[in-house]
């Protein structure tokens, strides 16, 4: 893990700032782009952008040597430049979120920020071209190692779902050996990073994974669970559903999978 990052953001001159109390600085990269690191007594590790701009996380993340986010979005209060927030239920109030970025190296961190200063300056697309220039060229695989690292790449998505949820999301159901880690945007239709994004996982008893996949039930952004009308009274009784069902816990970097869901998958939706 890299330690250093303040000389290496202090070295290509940013104008920054020192956020009242400990531990933030907060860094412009251009005129519309604002970066927060942290310093603490072990160094500079943390490199958070807004949480609102998912599309340049995903970006970011497939950058060699940049370690993206495993825990979705970071409440912090102190973020105040960025436009994500969301209500923090216990006292009302509306937290700002960032999703944290740490680095191998000083060169991977170089390259993030490379590729932040082309967003800032010229948009998603300019920054998703750099970002593509610094990957390592693909070796070619057998069928057998596709498959095999399919495979590995999926025991390894289960992993960090159950690590995120523990239990199942609706019914806290703790059975983990029955539990489903279904992906929310399907496997088929998502790309590499999203094939082994935690918060594109959701942890589900058998019956409401089937429920879930074949689009009969969906979730609001609040965790609310939507039951498409073809389900009659009798069958969500028998089916253990009901409309006062809802995820145990929502993270900003789920919402963008939930509405893939209802827009593509929800019955009610495809059929209306």
């Amino acid at each position: 893990m890299f330690h250093e990052l303040h000389s290496v953001l202090a070295g290509r001159g940013y104008p920054n700032t020192k956020i009242e109390g400990i531990y933030y600085w907060l860094w412009e990269i251009g005129k519309n782009f604002s970066l927060y690191s942290n310093q603490g007594k072990f160094g500079s590790n943390k490199l958070f952008i807004d949480a609102k701009i998912g599309d340049l996380a995903k970006v970011l993340s497939a950058i060699k040597g940049v370690i993206p986010p495993e825990n979705g979005a970071t409440k912090n209060q102190k973020f105040k430049k960025f436009g994500a927030r969301t209500k923090n239920f216990v006292t009302g109030q509306l937290v700002h979120e960032g999703l944290r970025f740490q680095f191998e190296d000083a060169d991977s961190a170089n390259k993030f920020l490379n590729v932040c200063e082309d967003f800032a300056n010229k948009g998603l697309a300019a920054a998703a071209e750099m970002a593509f220039l610094y990957e390592q060229v693909a070796t070619k695989t057998t069928s057998r190692q596709t498959i095999v690292s399919t495979r590995v790449g999926q025991n390894k998505f289960r992993e960090k779902v159950i690590r995120y949820w523990k239990t199942c999301a609706i019914t806290g159901c703790n059975v983990t050996s029955i539990l489903k880690s279904s992906h929310i945007k399907p496997w088929a239709c998502s790309d590499s990073l999203e094939k082994l994004d935690a918060f594109n996982g959701i942890l589900l008893t058998p019956n409401l994974d089937s429920l879930f996949d074949l689009g009969l039930i969906a979730f609001t952004d609040e965790g609310r669970i939507m039951i498409a009308t073809e389900l009659s009274t009798e069958a969500c009784q028998s089916l253990g559903i009901s409309s006062e069902m809802q995820l145990r816990k929502i993270n900003t970097a789920h919402i963008p999978y939930l509405n893939y869901h209802r827009e593509r998958l929800f019955r009610d939706k495809l059929l209306g």
